[in-house]
């Protein structure tokens, strides 16, 4: 082995002890780290949270990097802000990369917050015109399925969302419970789904599954509505449908579509960014029809237009924070669409 192989492989072997290293250490940032910061004052423990954020960036301390056992959301999600903005200057993509995980550290700080039940909720969101604007907006008795982008405190708009509409539940993922991820993040997951749960209004979360697929439909069936996160790519393998995404034709879950469109119900996007300490900011799409249809294949075209004016709404949203979108690191993971298929988009987006 030469002198330079030799000093790659020990480079490599000390990054994989200190990435060993920080992921047994993660029981301290969630049993003792969070818990602390969370009882401090508000704008104290916001600070605590922003250089968290901070730390986690430097040291490559994202929960899922550290599950998977190498460095690579910084260096992806410097990739996807490129592709979402190739005019951006190198420090602007650098300081959004900072940013994606500040956001990651101030949710989980509020999420601490819930789990200790001193989760802010200020009587002005209470009286959210824009939101009330959208409970007068929806048809009565009719389900409602609203697309939310992964941006800044997902479960708190969801909170927000619940104290508008009759009923409203929130499709998660069990990704959370994956035996490759450290105990206590797993705990402390556990303790967060329940924490926002009780402050759902009788809404429920639940894990992707077949009994949870009924329940949502049924759901929907009954006026409630149902929260899906549906602007991660969709697996190369699976059903998806094609609709316009930064630039390109790219594949994207299609459950949500097929959702409103077995039900009948309306559907809408919704987002929230913090405005402040204990102030959100909300954007909130028009109220679409998708139309009742069930399909196999392909949705029909006034489905596939109703979906893609939802996703241009919410990549507006993105565009105005794009440091507060969680999923920048997949970029690279969305399926692009065959000349024949991005034709098609193309037409209907002219039809609009």
């Amino acid at each position: 082995m030469t002198s330079g192989g030799w000093w790659t492989s020990v480079q490599q072997r000390l990054t994989q002890l200190a990435f060993g290293a920080a992921f047994r250490l993660q029981w301290l940032d969630y049993t003792g780290w969070l818990p602390l910061s969370a009882r401090l004052p508000l704008p104290l423990g916001l600070a605590m949270s922003r250089w968290r954020g901070w730390f986690n960036r430097h040291t490559h301390r994202d929960w899922v990097e550290l599950s998977v056992g190498f460095p690579y959301i910084a260096q992806r999600a410097q990739a996807g802000y490129r592709a979402m903005f190739p005019q951006a200057s190198d420090s602007q993509i650098a300081q959004w990369v900072l940013g994606r995980y500040q956001t990651i550290a101030r949710e989980e700080f509020e999420a601490q917050r819930a789990i200790n039940g001193c989760l802010w909720l200020q009587s002005a969101e209470l009286k959210n015109t824009v939101l009330t604007d959208l409970a007068a907006r929806r048809t009565p008795g009719r389900g409602l399925v609203i697309l939310l982008p992964h941006m800044d405190n997902l479960f708190l708009s969801c909170v927000t969302l619940a104290q508008y509409l009759p009923k409203v539940h929130l499709v998660t993922s069990a990704v959370v419970e994956h035996p490759q991820i450290h105990p206590a993040l797993r705990q402390f997951y556990c303790d967060k789904y329940a924490a926002y749960e009780r402050l759902m209004q009788g809404g429920r979360f639940m894990h992707t599954s077949k009994a949870a697929k009924d329940f949502f439909y049924q759901a929907l069936r009954e006026g409630d509505a149902v929260v899906i996160l549906c602007d991660s790519p969709a697996p190369a393998q699976a059903s998806g449908c094609w609709v316009s995404w930064f630039g390109e034709r790219r594949k994207v879950p299609d459950g949500a579509l097929k959702m409103a469109t077995a039900t009948g119900s309306e559907m809408v996007a919704v987002s929230s960014t913090w405005a402040g300490a204990d102030a959100l900011t909300w954007q909130v799409s028009d109220l679409l029809d998708p139309g009742r249809s069930a399909w196999a294949v392909e949705p029909m075209p006034e489905a596939w237009q109703a979906y893609q004016t939802l996703f241009a709404f919410m990549e507006g949203c993105i565009r105005r924070k794009p440091q507060a979108w969680w999923a920048a690191h997949l970029m690279q993971d969305y399926v692009l669409a065959p000349q024949s298929v991005a034709s098609r988009v193309l037409d209907v987006r002219a039809c609009r």
